[in-house]
């Protein structure tokens, strides 16, 4: 049967009835009735319904003496024997996929089980799995948190603070319990946490302690409760033993698995054996053996990239109270990847549906066939018409219909028989297949050819369907009705027995409506004029049930309709779903007159008024443009389309959005008089914006359908979308059990007996088969979701789709082709789309919402081609790129209210016309001709571009980014591209595409998860692993690195696009796979204009080049750069998307007489290799150049410089760096005898008292000497200075000394040339920190010559080039170099008079700055040539530079440098802060440039490496070379920076209480406070710490922005807090601003805490000025720094009813964040020297171990505070 969502009253003409026959169960007795006038019906043409009536048959009084013999019932009973009509063209739903199904029945496979004798157990879901558990310790020791007495006392007793409520558990920490006691104000409460919620499972009935809000009482919503779980009252879930749970793996601990059905938020299952072999992606799976217990099976690997694809079965154990989840066992796994067999698999296991059928039910099916039952009292009506309408491939054929003309009261009338097969005389209650089929409830027709059936196939699908040619048992309905539909006298009910004549498919059926005038009418035309007359009855009964709201036409989308196409026979499906709705009705009143308490009814509860009211208010006036409801009374108002006639009165102040395609088609419709696609089109609401989304918001306030005993009452049992009462299912006996109850039901007033069930019984039934509909229900929807998702993964689709709502996290969508999908797949994640600024909500007077999104991209159009730059421009062109505003209007025209509501009218009265008139071409060209008077005029406001064009002039380039924003807001038509990927074992759709304007999308793909587009998940992890070669080490680390560098690539402000590039694929075979490569052409010059660089390299570099080409190739894992390929296919197949890696590239140059001609021709090919994920491209685009866009994705130069060095070390030579990388711990204890070790052994490790004289150095302490003389003797050596402990004087005494060993080196001939120090760090503050300390640590007396080597963006920064890239500020300010660093940096050192290159130098510089400078109106023209000579001028003088110094200092990343490597001797690297490199940064130096020692110093308790990719992190990549190596370092144990009180537990939690305070001397050290002088801040005078407590509110950042990453956080109620502590530092104890650190985590924070205290001093003009010395900064960036005071702000912040007392690890990192990390914690607990402040709130903090042991310390000394801080400045 078909779901039916109607709501109208059964109009019953106004008529005389006959009254009912008391005497039920009497065939064909009535009373007689009094006689009415016969009119005549339908309106039509008198000789063209005379032609149909006359081909009826007449229904015969008694049966004609000369009637051919009938064949006997034995003749058509057999399977055998039986005939169906093959006239039809195939099945709705013959695809491809169905030929994967099996063709074996259920039936056929059950019987041949068993006669097998196979014992074979199903799992299934939801069910108990038979099997033997006890675990170790007993079960009743597992003790509850309350017995049922006590929570009932509690509840009796304190019935305010106690609630008995009803449990869903929203997520692992959330909980939303319904309060089931009547009248309670409050009705919902909500648990957070999940020691909040207990071991509760979804749905449990179960006590709630409210929880007081008096501590939040400003934060929280006085109408929310919030409360915690005291205990279980009843557990529905706990009744059954060893439930099997279908789940999924959860993406960061294989070992918790979600389950689908959500009875738990997570099951943790036994990984004993895939732990004990450290099998990171191993589980295990188990078995059932003979004794019925668990035994280990095998390992399962997941694959991260295909997690989604698995489904897990997982039967539950126990719970116990001591663990935060359940305790289960992984039985079975389920891999779907791209097969539909196992698609259904997962669904048939996902929803329970019944596979094979029991062993009594078999048996008694074949009993049933071998015995079948002779008709007894049946009315013969073989010999009358009857027929089926069914699909074509239908064998479970359960009703028929037949009409006959007939007489009464002397007038023809009409006879509609609605025949419903007779299970009953089959099955009998309690039967095993009655059994069978109330324990499946319903059928599963996935595929007719495979069903999973309610009733056994032999039955269902032969001896009780109504096969063609084949003797049935049937309940038949009779209505007499006269021609318009109107009942004539009182329906009545017969047990028959009655042959079907044919069996009519849908679209046959659909074929006899569409051309009624073109059937040739004879003697044989019964048939066919029996299907008219029914149609014209059933469209009749449509609009007495349903007024105008039946011209609502179903969506007809033709990229879906091979899987919905229902609409294609809309007319048929009409035709059998009237009759079925009316013989429902009528059955349903029927059996209330016999059995008014106990009939199973079909119910829809009204939706709740505050859900109607707050929905008319959303609608507003759109509400009566809905075809759907035109005539539905809601809230006492009529949902009309005249009402809007009426109160627009001719005004166009509203409007109807339209799309603009929809409104072409409307006028084409019009001019070519197509009223069908005119109807269609004007009546299909969700074709409409503002209507499709107030028809899906109706649906959604809808309330479920059920099942519900009669006993319940009216209010209880009426349906509200059919508008019925009473309403019962009656007519599917095969398909429902509740019809076959209803049935029973039947039989019972016909033979005038007792009714079959009980009250009780029919409500149990009722309540069991509600929840399995519902099951079915969603079975279906999920059905048809894969089906459609499976067509998308082969070839995405390109929808309208209609924004639903706008919040600060992303845009919800609306497309009408896929409705029942769940939002969270349809959504528009502003974290995915790349936006280059936080988007911003705006609210407007009238409560709409509208956000608008920024973006700023590097776009070029290829055809742009440009080679210098015009001297004549504006400033404004080169300071600032215009921003432009996109079309958000770009698919939507508008209609004026009145107008469109006029023309629907018009359609509305059209369509009565129709309905009522022949059609015939004629009239339809008649009725479509009156339209065009009534056509409205649109109006297409543009409010911005509809396409993107670069910013430029003739042979000019103005800038290379382009600004362009979009406003989202509800109604609003947007372009998407659906793709499908796995989820949850199934495909599920998700936005692949958005299309922003017309020449450029957005790919979301690789947004999402790079990784898995761009690299492979690994699962071999290099964290503390033993590699034996340089090929294991290279294998091991190149695929992190690879993972790395794709998660790092997305988002950068560097990504590029070309539009129009000429793009070349072609098919290869590779080993054993096939694989998609091609080429990009690009011109060198249009890449040289705009700076286009790939793989690193420019045109230039790649001209300097031996082979003037960039290659990986060698390497299958590694790339240059990613790319992502876009062609507009055409627009059904939508864009295709082609992710790839860059193999090569080429500047291929012309030869011979060609270069003459033009010897800057050629052409830059990018070779790039198709990724196995991506989609294949189409075979139009294989062989042959096509245009495309083209987004060049480029790696960080960190990445690919790491990438480079790893790949480059040799197996032989290097031998340092190779046995670094290979782990020979044996280096920290290997000397070899050498000259240069003599004199390392010799040396002093300290400056001699002649040197100190031109140094502020202090003398070493024990543990600095050790050290100093490790890394002086050995060639590898590790130095771990804590916070203040002089690792940063350590460096600087290190530089010196080994400046005099290779002076001296070189002096006694030992070198032939003089051996240079490089100095590294990860970041250039790191570095520069060092360079200071040199300079003012060594006096230039004794200083080496020492140079500082900035990266290239720093050099730009500083003397801006022309042409050259702005750096975009998305993620960061412009960096430039160290001002006090001037005379020693590079870049400007070769500028300094006296230096060879330095005139010709300035003089570009001077040339570049007026053109450059806004000051300037008139400007000489520079070229490309221009530029390029500047380049080869700079590095030449580099070059010769380089050499002349002693040391050189840099980060990791460019002493990676290819000119740096050239150009320099390297003896020694030594890198400071190595704890903060990963282990191929630290690399990066020692392979480059192939020391003979070096000197690793840092402190692996402080900041770690910071890792984008967390799956990388998790594999090693966030453990340095320094923590490798962990093991054999020299510790410094001697602090000279902090206070002892401050440095106290940093000195025990992080250090082992080994770090000691320095010096001997207390009142020479910089912490010293003298007596008297202590601040009036701190609660303990001679403590300088405190922690202030603040209940602050969180904020997070939704994208990437100069203000921080994405999910940065802040809190407004600390930053508050904490600009007050600083100006009571700066104003009460006169603290100098330069001494303050203002720190925090958060980037966000930072940001905020910067605006406001901006804000807050340029308000005085006396305080103005601390703005100067005003420090705000990161944690990460205070690493290395000190101050004399800090405050902390910690800016995570929960109320104390969210808190979790006893936290999970993903708890506290989701709410945490960086809390978490105790070497960040390290670090911000020891910047300060004299003073520290902490600001947090405590209830959350203590959640993490180190910081719960901080405040219990803090609060131990008296330290602790709350917001009641500082103290008042008049105390």
């Amino acid at each position: 049967m078909f779901l039916i969502t109607f709501y109208h009253l059964l109009h019953i003409a106004d008529v005389s009835i006959p009254e009912e026959d008391n005497t039920t169960g009497l065939k064909g007795k009535m009373k007689k009735s009094k006689k009415i006038k016969f009119k005549p019906a339908f309106d039509l043409d008198k000789s063209y319904w005379g032609r149909l009536y006359e081909h009826l048959e007449r229904h015969p009084q008694t049966k004609k003496e000369d009637a051919e013999e009938l064949p006997s019932f034995w003749d058509t009973y057999g399977i055998e024997d039986t005939y169906i009509d093959s006239a039809g063209d195939g099945s709705d739903s013959d695809t491809e996929e169905e030929n994967e199904i099996s063709p074996v029945s259920w039936f056929d496979a059950s019987k041949e089980r068993y006669e097998n004798d196979e014992d074979v157990t199903d799992i299934i879901v939801g069910e108990s799995l038979d099997i033997i558990y006890r675990p170790n310790d007993p079960v009743g020791a597992v003790k509850e948190e309350r017995n049922i007495g006590e929570l009932q006392e509690l509840l009796k007793m304190h019935h305010d603070k106690y609630k008995r409520c009803q449990i869903k558990l929203e997520g692992p920490h959330l909980a939303i319990c319904k309060v089931l006691e009547d009248g309670h104000t409050n009705q919902e409460i909500e648990i957070h946490g999940r020691g909040k919620c207990g071991r509760t499972f979804n749905g449990d009935e179960v006590v709630v302690e409210i929880l007081s809000n008096e501590k939040d009482d400003e934060e929280v919503d006085n109408d929310k409760m919030y409360g915690r779980v005291v205990g279980i009252l009843h557990s529905k879930f706990k009744e059954t033993d060893f439930t099997v749970m279908a789940c999924t793996s959860n993406s960061k601990e294989v070992h918790l698995m979600n389950p689908i059905c959500n009875s738990v938020p997570r099951i943790s299952v036994w990984r004993h054996f895939s732990r004990e072999k450290e099998k990171k992606y191993h589980i295990d799976v188990y078995k059932v053996g003979d004794d019925g217990r668990l035994s280990f099976r095998d390992y399962f690997e997941i694959v991260p990239e295909k997690r989604r694809c698995y489904l897990f079965l997982v039967v539950y154990l126990l719970w116990r109270p001591e663990f935060t989840y359940p305790q289960g066992a992984v039985i079975q796994v389920l891999d779907c990847r791209d097969n539909f067999q196992g698609y259904l698999h997962v669904l048939n296991t996902h929803f329970q549906v019944p596979g094979h059928y029991g062993k009594k039910t078999v048996s008694h099916v074949s009993e049933l066939i071998a015995s079948p039952r002779t008709p007894t009292d049946e009315e013969d009506i073989r010999h009358m018409t009857v027929f089926t309408i069914d699909n074509a491939d239908s064998r479970a054929l359960d009703d028929a219909l037949s009409v006959w003309k007939t007489k009464w009261e002397g007038v023809d009338v009409l006879l509609v028989g609605v025949h419903i097969t007779d299970v009953t005389s089959v099955v009998t209650k309690g039967s095993a297949v009655d059994k069978e089929a109330e324990k499946r409830a319903t059928s599963y027709l996935a595929s007719e050819r495979r069903g999973n059936h309610m009733m056994p196939e032999p039955l269902s699908q032969n001896i009780l369907s109504l096969l063609p040619n084949s003797d049935r048992f049937a309940i038949s309905v009779f209505f007499l009705m006269d021609e318009r539909g109107n009942l004539l006298k009182m329906p009545y009910v017969l047990r028959t027995f009655i042959r079907s004549c044919r069996m009519f498919s849908y679209q046959e059926v659909q074929a006899i409506i569409d051309d009624p005038a073109g059937l040739e009418y004879s003697k044989t035309m019964t048939l066919e004029s029996s299907v008219l007359t029914l149609h014209i009855l059933a469209r009749h009964l449509r609009k007495h049930r349903l007024g105008n709201a039946r011209f609502e036409a179903s969506l007809e989308d033709t990229k879906c309709i091979c899987i919905e196409n229902k609409n294609r026979n809309i007319d048929a499906h009409h035709l059998v779903e009237e009759f079925m709705i009316k013989t429902n009705n009528f059955i349903a009143s029927y059996l209330m007159d016999a059995f008014r308490h106990c009939v199973p009814l079909r119910c829809q509860s009204d939706p709740p008024e505050d859900k109607l009211k707050l929905w008319v208010k959303r609608e507003g006036y759109v509400k009566d443009f809905l075809v759907k409801l035109q005539g539905r009374p809601i809230l006492g108002g009529v949902c009309n389309i005249d009402y809007q006639l009426e109160e627009c009165n001719n005004t166009e102040e509203k409007f109807i959005p339209v799309q603009k395609a929809i409104w072409d088609e409307i006028r084409k419709a019009v001019e070519l008089q197509d009223f069908k696609k005119v109807r269609y089109m004007m009546c299909c609401d969700v074709l409409h914006p503002l209507q499709g989304l107030a028809i899906e918001h109706w649906m959604n306030i809808g309330e479920t359908a059920a099942y519900r005993c009669s006993s319940e009452g009216k209010k209880n049992t009426s349906h509200f979308s059919l508008n019925m009462f009473p309403y019962t299912h009656f007519t599917s006996p095969l398909r429902r059990y509740t019809d076959l109850i209803t049935h029973r039901f039947v039989r019972a007033v016909l033979d005038e007996e007792e009714p079959p069930y009980t009250q009780a019984e029919v409500s149990n039934i009722c309540a069991r088969m509600t929840e399995k509909h519902q099951r079915k229900k969603e079975f279906d929807r999920s059905y048809r979701i894969t089906r459609e998702c499976k067509m998308f993964s082969k070839s995405p689709c390109t929808f309208n789709a209609i924004v639903d709502n706008v919040n600060i996290w992303h845009v919800t969508l609306y497309i009408p082709s896929l409705r029942g999908i769940s939002f969270g797949r349809l959504e528009l994640p502003f974290n995915l789309l790349d936006c280059s600024g936080n988007p911003k909500l705006q609210r407007h007077p009238e409560g709409q919402k509208e956000i608008i999104c920024f973006w700023n991209k590097r776009f070029y159009r290829y055809e742009d081609q440009t080679d210098g730059i015009s001297g004549d421009r504006s400033s404004a062109e080169v300071s600032e790129p215009p921003r432009i505003l996109t079309d958000s209007n770009l698919h939507t025209t508008n209609i004026p209210s009145f107008q469109f509501a006029h023309f629907l009218k018009q359609v509305f009265k059209m369509s009565e016309e129709e309905d009522t008139a022949i059609s015939c071409a004629e009239d339809r060209q008649r009725m479509v001709s009156g339209l065009r008077s009534f056509l409205p005029c649109a109006k297409h406001p543009e409010k911005g571009t509809r396409k993107l064009v670069s910013n430029r002039r003739e042979n000019e380039m103005a800038w290379h980014y382009i600004e362009f924003s979009l406003t989202f807001s509800p109604g609003q038509v947007v372009r998407v591209q659906i793709h499908a990927e796995p989820d949850r074992g199934l495909p599920a759709p998700y936005v692949q595409l958005f299309h922003i304007c017309d020449n450029f999308d957005l790919c979301l793909t690789h947004m999402d998860d790079p990784v898995a587009i761009f690299a492979e998940y690994v699962s071999v992890p290099v964290k503390d692993r033993k590699f034996y070669c340089i090929q294991e080490y290279q294998k091991a680390w190149l695929p992190v690195l690879e993972m790395e560098s794709a998660a790092s690539s997305i988002g950068s402000e560097q990504t590029i696009v070309i539009d129009d590039a000429e793009v070349t694929i072609v098919k290869t075979q590779l080993g054993r796979r096939n694989v998609y490569a091609g080429t990009i052409s690009l011109d060198p010059n249009f890449c040289d204009v705009r700076q286009i660089e790939i793989g690193g390299k420019s045109v230039d570099m790649l001209e300097k080049m031996k082979l003037r080409e960039s290659s990986f190739s060698d390497l299958s894992y590694a790339s240059l750069d990613y790319l992502c390929i876009r062609h507009a296919v055409d627009k059904e197949s939508g864009v295709w998307v082609g992710h790839a890696i860059v193999r090569k590239v080429k500047l291929k140059k012309p030869v011979g007489r060609y270069v003459d001609i033009d010897p800057d021709a050629g052409t830059v090919i990018v070779t790039f290799e198709l990724r196995q994920n991506s989609r294949r491209p189409p075979s139009m685009l294989i062989d042959k150049p096509f245009g495309a866009t083209v987004e060049i994705i480029p790696k960080s130069q960190s990445d690919r410089r790491a990438a480079q060095m790893i790949a480059g070390l040799k197996v032989h030579g290097d031998y340092l760096a190779k046995n670094i990388a290979l782990g020979r711990f044996d280096l920290l204890n290997t000397r070899e005898w050498c000259r240069r070790l003599a004199l390392c052994m010799e040396s002093e490790t300290d400056l001699t008292d002649e040197e100190r004289r031109y140094s502020t150095a202090i003398i070493n302490n024990e543990s600095q000497t050790k050290a100093i003389r490790r890394a002086l003797e050995y060639p590898f050596s590790l130095i771990q200075g804590p916070p203040g402990t002089g690792k940063t004087t350590i460096g600087v005494k290190l530089v010196f000394l080994y400046d005099k060993i290779n002076k001296r080196m070189f002096q006694e001939g030992h070198d032939s040339k003089r051996k240079q120090i490089l100095f590294c760090g990860p970041s250039n503050k790191s570095v520069d920190l060092v360079a200071r300390s040199l300079l003012k640590k060594l006096g230039k007396e004794i200083r080496p010559k020492v140079l500082r080597v900035y990266g290239k963006s720093v050099e730009q920064a500083d003397f801006p080039v022309p042409l050259r890239i702005y750096a975009s500020n998305k993620r960061r300010k412009i960096q430039k170099s160290d001002p006090e660093l001037k005379e020693i940096t590079l870049h400007h050192v070769i500028r300094q008079d006296g230096k060879p290159h330095a005139t010709e130098i300035k003089d570009y510089d001077e040339k570049f700055n007026r053109y450059l400078s806004s000051s300037t109106t008139q400007r000489e023209k520079i070229t490309l040539k221009d530029v390029k000579a500047y380049d080869k001028l700079i590095n030449d003088a580099e070059k010769e530079e380089l050499e002349k110094y002693d040391v050189i200092l840099c980060t990791c990343i460019v002493a990676g440098r290819r000119s740096l490597c050239k150009a320099v001797t390297i003896h020694q690297v030594i890198i400071d802060e190595s704890g903060m490199c990963t282990e191929p940064q630290s690399m990066i130096p020692i392979i480059a440039n192939n020391p003979e020692q070096v000197v690793l110093i840092g402190d692996h308790r402080q900041l770690r490496p910071i890792v984008q990719c967390q799956e990388a992190a998790e594999l090693g990549l966030d453990q340095s070379l320094f923590q490798r190596y962990r093991a054999n370092i020299a510790f410094l144990n001697m602090q000279y920076r902090m206070h002892p009180e401050i440095c106290k537990f940093p000195r025990n939690q992080f250090y082992l209480g080994k770090l000691e305070t320095g010096p001997p001397s207390v009142e020479e050290a910089e912490w010293y406070i003298a007596p008297g002088k202590e601040l009036t801040i701190w609660p303990m005078k001679t403590n300088p710490k405190v922690f202030c407590h603040v209940d602050g509110e969180e904020e997070t950042l939704t994208v990437t922005t100069r203000d921080g990453r994405e999910m940065s956080k802040s809190n407004e109620k600390e930053a508050d807090k904490l600009i007050e502590v600083f100006m009571y530092l700066v104003q009460e104890e006169q603290i100098p601003v330069k001494d303050i650190n203002l720190m925090t985590q958060y980037n966000a924070q930072r940001s905020l805490i910067k605006r406001k205290l901006t804000d807050k001093l340029t308000e005085d003009p006396l305080l103005s000025t601390l703005l100067e010395d005003l420090t705000v900064q990161t944690v990460v960036a205070s690493q290395g720094s000190e101050w004399d005071y800090v405050i902390f702000s910690t800016v995570r912040s929960l109320p104390h009813y969210k808190i979790e007392s006893k936290p999970t690890i993903g708890w506290s990192k989701h709410n945490l964040g960086f809390i978490t990390d105790a070497n960040q914690i390290n670090v911000a607990l020891t910047r300060a020297r004299k003073g520290l402040i902490i600001i947090g709130n405590s209830d959350l903090l203590q959640c993490d171990q180190v910081l719960k042991q901080l405040i219990a310390m803090y609060r131990k000394e008296g330290c602790f505070v709350d917001s009641a801080f500082p103290p008042n400045r008049h105390s």
